[in-house]
């Protein structure tokens, strides 16, 4: 399941960042160490930063339609963990150069 919405919860001014990941969101100790990383740099998510989560959980069609959407979205940065998300963003960002 993906987390959406984070975005419209907070400041719309806030810069926006992604976390896509290949599984499912068994990897909560991640995610909260990432937004602990971003707290310390001073980053409060909902306050000055936004997080929009995607989990393609193992289906490559859903990380393919994901890596899609968050590309849409423009933010200034996507994290992207594992080689089918990476691809996927990749291939999203420039659907002329195709990952092998």
């Amino acid at each position: 399941m993906a987390a959406r919405g984070a975005r419209a919860a907070g400041r719309a001014d806030a810069p926006y960042r992604c976390a896509f990941e290949p599984r499912s969101g068994r990897s909560t100790v991640r995610n909260a160490e990432f937004e602990r990383g971003l707290q310390q740099a001073g980053r409060i998510v909902g306050r000055n930063v936004q997080i929009d989560y995607r989990w393609g959980a193992g289906n490559l069609g859903r990380v393919r339609q994901y890596a899609a959407e968050l590309v849409a979205l423009t933010p200034e940065v996507i994290l992207a963990v594992g080689a089918s998300t990476v691809s996927s963003i990749s291939e999203a960002r420039s659907p002329t150069l195709r990952a092998t």
